[in-house]
């Protein structure tokens, strides 16, 4: 069972029912979860968890502001503005990525992520702006997916929240993290259950209450079974239903069909929009776009709010919600509902912490807040003035060790010259909901249109050192194969690494393989 944060709190509720009542797995993710979870992990194995109430009041009233990023204000302007608020009161910014950035620009610091190193980080500077004095009154900490690599993700969350808590407690300064997913109701389909290895809560799959709350009211134990994460579905499973965004965890046809088991006998897709996972289906089952549907969602800082569809489905598709309340029937469970506000209310008795929702609450709409099982907020701090801190630039990254297996030849050489890494962890350009609509897919296709054959994106103090000029030829060569691609010059890449932009993955695929970065070779072509 696959979901996605398209889906509305009841879908993917329900279909993690399905997946766990009554298909008995609990092979049940949500496309773009895996980022949000290996977030999550990364604070879990560093000994912090995520405390969001208040996260936006937090932020701006913060003294020392530490973002994890791919392009936060692209991808979370509310918290960008927020920390952009805490800069012009006077608190210092430090940015770690990739590329460099919109926040990036107006930090006092920024940190070039190194994936040679098994931790994603440089130490180095980061406990270098936490061992000042005096100490900072309060810390606050933003961690947004800068790559779909899961293990990266972890990895580096985990190391910056090692660091800053220790520093932290050492100093005897309040310090909060803020997870943020990729898409709107990632975290509200994790609360419903929708992700391998916990029941809807989220509780461990052992927790012994969560699993008679979830029997009195499903009339049937849940599958004990952990599951696997999407990507790990799409390679192993012989029947797989999809519901909303198919092509979020795969964004191109292409990628489709090389990433499909061959032993998958059977897709199920519910969605509105037409996409690679509805072409290859077996079934497909049309269901009403946000408009034509009514239910709930979770802001990633945990604000509930209330849908109400627009108008009705057209012609024989129906509210998903109805088509998986169908199908739970036709497969013999016991659930059975007349709207989604009795979905809602199943919700509210097997999570308790959306017990404290109200009626009224939800019809509040954006300016009402609601705490939910990580914690949410949408206080404001008052504003305040003070100059922006100029920006650094960081140096390049150091050699890779022989030891690290991302990037070591096996014979005790680092392999190649750059870093090809993607330009962020989600590809927008192919979301349904965008190539659905005339004008939010114009940017992508003149993109593709500019520039057939795609380009990388290149610091150019290593365009000057390679001898190239914009739109010259590169030849990358990495340990799976080679490619030729245009250049462009742009200081947003680091020195050492190449960016690739939305949408031309797939273009450098034989050279990136199945992973978000590969160490290659560069020269002039």
């Amino acid at each position: 069972m696959l979901v996605s944060g398209g889906c509305t709190n009841e879908e993917a509720y329900l279909g993690a029912r399905l997946a766990r009542e009554v298909l008995r797995t609990g092979n049940v993710d949500a496309c773009l979860g895996p980022e949000y979870g290996a977030i999550l992990r990364g604070l879990s194995d560093a000994g912090a968890s995520a405390d969001l109430l208040e996260s936006l009041n937090w932020i701006e009233g913060s003294d020392r502001i530490f973002l994890l990023e791919g392009d936060l204000a692209v991808t979370h302007p509310e918290v960008a503005l927020s920390v952009l608020r805490g800069v012009r009161r006077g608190a210092s910014l430090v940015t770690l990525g990739l590329a460099r950035t919109r926040m990036s620009q107006v930090a006092g610091t920024h940190i070039l992520l190194d994936p040679g190193c098994p931790r994603f980080l440089y130490p180095g500077p980061l406990e270098t702006h936490l061992d000042t004095h005096p100490p900072p009154g309060r810390i606050a900490v933003v961690l947004s997916p800068w790559t779909p690599d899961t293990e990266a993700l972890s990895a580096s969350v985990c190391a910056m929240a090692e660091y800053i808590g220790r520093i932290g407690r050492a100093l005897g300064t309040a310090v909060r993290f803020l997870p943020l997913p990729i898409r709107a109701n990632t975290r509200g389909a994790y609360e419903m259950g929708a992700a391998p290895g916990h029941l809807p809560g989220p509780r461990p799959l052992e927790d012994q209450a969560a699993r008679d709350r979830l029997r009195s009211v499903w009339g049937a134990d849940p599958a004990r079974e952990a599951g696997t994460d999407a990507r790990e579905m799409l390679r192993t499973v012989e029947g797989l239903v999809v519901v909303r965004d198919g092509c979020s965890a795969i964004p191109s046809t292409a990628m489709w069909d090389a990433s499909i088991s061959p032993t998958l006998k059977s897709l199920v897709v519910l969605d509105a929009f037409r996409s690679p996972a509805s072409d290859a289906a077996t079934v497909a089952l049309p269901i009403g776009g946000l408009s034509e549907t009514d239910g709930t969602f979770t802001s990633g800082l945990g604000r509930v709010q209330r849908i109400r569809a627009a108008n009705a489905p057209p012609n024989e598709s129906r509210q998903g919600w109805e088509v998986l309340s169908g199908l739970m029937g036709l497969l013999g469970s016991q659930g059975r509902y007349s709207s989604a506000a009795e979905v809602f209310s199943e919700i509210q008795g097997v999570i308790p912490a959306y017990g404290v929702v109200t009626s009224e609450a939800l019809d509040e709409g954006w300016g009402e807040t609601v705490r939910t099982a990580l914690g949410g907020g949408n206080g404001r701090a008052p504003e305040g003035s003070g100059a922006s801190p100029e920006p650094h630039r960081p140096g390049p990254p150091p050699a890779v060790a022989a030891e690290d297996g991302r990037a070591g030849k096996g014979d005790g050489e680092a392999f190649g010259t750059h870093w090809l890494v993607l330009d962020g962890a989600f590809e927008w350009s192919e979301d349904a909901m965008v190539q659905a609509s005339p004008t939010l897919r114009r940017d992508g296709m003149a993109r593709r249109k500019l520039h057939p054959r795609g380009f990388v994106v290149m610091n150019p103090s290593d365009g000057s050192a390679l001898g190239v000029r914009e739109g010259w030829v590169l030849r990358l060569r990495s340990r799976g194969g080679e490619a030729l691609v245009p250049v462009s010059l742009s200081p947003r890449a680091g020195e050492g690494f190449l960016l690739i932009p939305p949408g031309f993955r797939q273009l450098l695929s034989d050279v990136l393989g199945a992973s978000a970065m590969e160490r290659v070779e560069v020269e002039r072509a």
